[in-house]
């Protein structure tokens, strides 16, 4: 699997839309920076810019959203997975 940045390199270096699994792989880092409470604005651009080209991908992106925004958020803002070993 690519890394986030090979994927960010290659998506702001071209025009050409990023590929369906490649947007998801980086829908996949977007929510995990999202849960640990990262403020994802350097790259939402970019996300926005591979969403408005395929509704597959912006169904994913939202579901994955609605999901993140359901789980527990502890003080300093990063989802907690709501286990009693979360909270220590």
């Amino acid at each position: 699997m690519e890394s986030l940045w090979q994927i960010l390199l290659r998506a702001t270096a071209s025009d050409e839309p990023l590929s369906c699994n490649d947007c998801f792989v980086f829908l996949d880092y977007l929510s995990d920076l999202l849960a640990e409470g990262m403020d994802p604005r350097a790259i939402m651009p970019i996300a926005q810019k591979a969403l408005q080209r395929c509704p597959s991908c912006k169904e994913e992106y939202q579901h994955d959203m609605i999901e993140l925004l359901a789980m527990p958020k502890g003080r300093d803002g990063a989802v907690r997975d709501g286990s009693p070993a979360a909270a220590h």
